[in-house]
């Protein structure tokens, strides 16, 4: 491993990120509802009035369904049709209540980013294009913003297929809410496209971690500006898979990553305290274990949660479901699935009181769907009850979960028969 690693927290970062607080409980989930006959993988979003939205594509088209505060959600309305694919939709919300969805489709001989706008007052605004032929986009996805924050313009961004054969593709493109609609897009690069996530601080700076095969890099886009700013975080012999990063509302920015160390996949993290640099990376997950589809949130109260699935070591020729951990920078970690229980997917996000919730799928046998459960986390790491979400008898794959301020939530799933999209939420507490 590099040198730079460690393997405790060093005290200024710690001393950064211990704030204590309460916070009320998170109140109890109500009963899931059917949004909608027609499958998808859902996306959902909550709005600063608390009301929520699903996106999903079905049958050549993408959809919408809007919950309000004191209503289910409505009956779903088409945002797109079309005779050819439609898919990957993609929803968030801008300060002032407008939803804004992304969704990809095929057209001539690539696939293409366009967008719709739902206004705070139900108007539709109609699709726009954001990307045009050469080469197919893919992987729309909004920078997630600040743990109970709104960004007050949204950046969508996506991958382009432009590398010559073998090497991995660096051609992204990002369009930026302008009066509560996407707009035209930028070109840009980052060191691989197609493994990286992204995270928007208040201000609208982008901050993008990305893996190469033998590395982990931070690039740094203010508005404006390119992605010209980058920092390599740590590299070395052994695979690195599987970014994430968080922008806490006081800056602070947090990088988590898996490297192969040998015998294992271990998880690693990185933290940017306000003022300051990008500590030496420090290991979060155990020897005995393989860490995977790791997760990283800034608490609105500056703390550092890290969610993970936790299997027996080894390469990634093992199982894909594990046991979903909870890790703290300032404390003991935490299992958040009971006994034996695993989950094969999970859903991870703050509110805007110091509190993270985590949704997953329990793995039912060797099917890829299961029960879907719930759990909320305090600002001061205490697990909540653990709350099932699905009926008896009832198995998702796909899920989606919007954390609000007040600790409102909404997951959102696909039924495993590929039936209907449903969804659950959890009043403001």
């Amino acid at each position: 491993m590099g040198s730079m690693r460690q393997l405790i927290t060093p005290a200024a970062i710690l001393t950064a990120l211990l704030v204590p607080a309460t916070a009320p409980a998170a109140k109890p989930w109500v009963a899931a509802e059917t949004v909608s006959r027609a499958p998808g993988l859902p996306s959902v979003a909550i709005g600063p009035s608390g009301r929520a939205v699903v996106a999903w594509t079905a049958n050549n088209a993408a959809y919408g369904s809007r919950r309000t505060s004191s209503r289910g959600f409505g009956e779903p309305f088409a945002l797109f049709k079309q005779r050819r694919a439609v898919s990957d939709a993609t929803v968030a919300f801008d300060a002032s209540g407008n939803a804004l969805f992304g969704f990809r489709r095929l057209l001539e001989r690539n696939h293409r980013i366009a967008s719709s706008t739902l206004r705070p007052d139900g108007r539709r605004v109609g699709t726009i294009s954001l990307s045009g032929p050469g080469s197919s986009a893919y992987d729309p996805a909004f920078a997630a913003p600040a743990a109970g924050t709104l960004a007050a313009r949204p950046t969508l961004i996506w991958s382009r297929r432009n590398n010559p054969a073998g090497l991995p593709p660096t051609r992204v493109q990002l369009a930026r809410a302008v009066n509560g609609r996407l707009l035209a897009s930028e070109n840009d690069t980052i060191a691989s496209a197609f493994d990286a996530r992204y995270a928007q601080a208040s201000d609208g700076t982008v901050v993008g971690a990305t893996t190469t095969r033998n590395s982990i890099v931070v690039a740094v886009r203010a508005p404006g500006f390119t992605f010209a700013r980058t920092q390599t975080l740590d590299a070395g012999v052994g695979r690195f898979r599987e970014p994430d990063v968080s922008v806490g509302a006081d800056g602070t920015v947090a990088v988590v990553w898996r490297h192969f160390t040998g015998s294992t996949y271990r998880l690693f993290a990185s933290v940017l305290a306000p003022g300051g640099t990008f500590s030496a990376p420090v290991a979060v997950s155990a020897t005995g274990e393989r860490a995977i589809k790791p997760r990283v949130v800034v608490t609105s109260r500056g703390a550092v949660r890290i969610a993970y699935l936790s299997t027996p070591p080894g390469n990634d020729r093992g199982s894909q479901a594990g046991r979903l951990r909870l890790v703290s920078l300032d404390g003991p970690g935490a299992t958040v699935t009971a006994g034996s229980q695993r989950a094969i997917e999970f859903g991870f996000n703050g509110d805007g009181r110091g509190g993270v919730t985590l949704a997953w799928t329990r793995r039912t046998g060797n099917s890829f769907g299961g029960a879907i459960y719930a759990r909320a986390v305090t600002s001061s790491g205490r697990l909540g009850t653990r709350q099932r979400l699905t009926r008896r008898g009832e198995t998702a794959r796909g899920i989606d979960l919007a954390v609000g301020a007040r600790g409102d939530a909404v997951v959102a799933w696909r039924t495993a028969d590929l039936r209907r999209v449903r969804a659950a939420r959890r009043p403001a507490s």
